[in-house]
């Protein structure tokens, strides 16, 4: 049981150490909440290992291509926030707390799922290599290690000190890393070109 836990907490780390800087970005941004940030980034973990228990039970793997399309959202959300940025400079007012919102929560799991190619190319082959009770065991560590990632993102982004810092910086670089993540998410799967092709169209 240790290696198994051990093995489960391994595999999450090593696919998921971007993800906390990811959401130091979204915990930074004002028009965010963080319980839109908790709940999108359950959603997207949980639709990951769904996908790759799928893949197990169907004995065979989602093409890296169809997840990496999915970078265009990083860099489309990127964008929009960039271009926020350059139209109003953020000040050292107070920060708010927005409430649960819809397409806050959406956007952080497609940030989640976009960024999950490697998630996908891991989990499936340690997965079919376990019983389904061990992969239920591999569902609940992950659950637990989330919410973990969360609430060290959550304590950097508000403790008294580090926290206006930390949002400042966020608020600053989350655009850049958001295009950035997206650039890497399309170049890594191929679909770049296949992007720019149905631009240029």
């Amino acid at each position: 049981m240790f290696k198994l836990l051990l093995l489960a907490v391994l595999l999450f780390v090593s696919t998921n150490v971007d993800d906390l800087f990811v959401l130091l970005a979204f915990l930074s941004d004002r028009k965010i909440g963080a319980k839109s940030v908790v709940a999108g980034q359950f959603f997207g973990i949980a639709t990951l290992f769904a996908a790759s228990v799928g893949c197990v039970l169907a004995a065979r793997t989602v093409p890296e291509k169809y997840i990496g399309l999915l970078g265009v959202a990083p860099i489309l959300l990127g964008g929009m926030r960039l271009w926020t940025l350059i139209r109003h400079k953020p000040g050292a007012e107070e920060f708010f707390e927005p409430k649960l919102s819809a397409s806050g929560a959406l956007a952080v799991a497609l940030v989640t799922i976009a960024n999950g190619a490697d998630n996908l190319t891991v989990y499936v082959p340690a997965f079919s290599a376990h019983s389904g009770m061990q992969i239920a065991i591999f569902g609940l560590v992950f659950l637990l290690l989330t919410g973990v990632w969360l609430a060290m993102a959550y304590y950097l982004t508000r403790h008294p000190r580090l926290g206006p810092p930390v949002r400042r910086a966020g608020n600053i670089f989350a655009p850049l890393v958001l295009i950035a993540l997206g650039v890497v998410i399309l170049k890594e799967s191929g679909d770049g070109q296949m992007v720019l092709d149905i631009l240029n169209r």
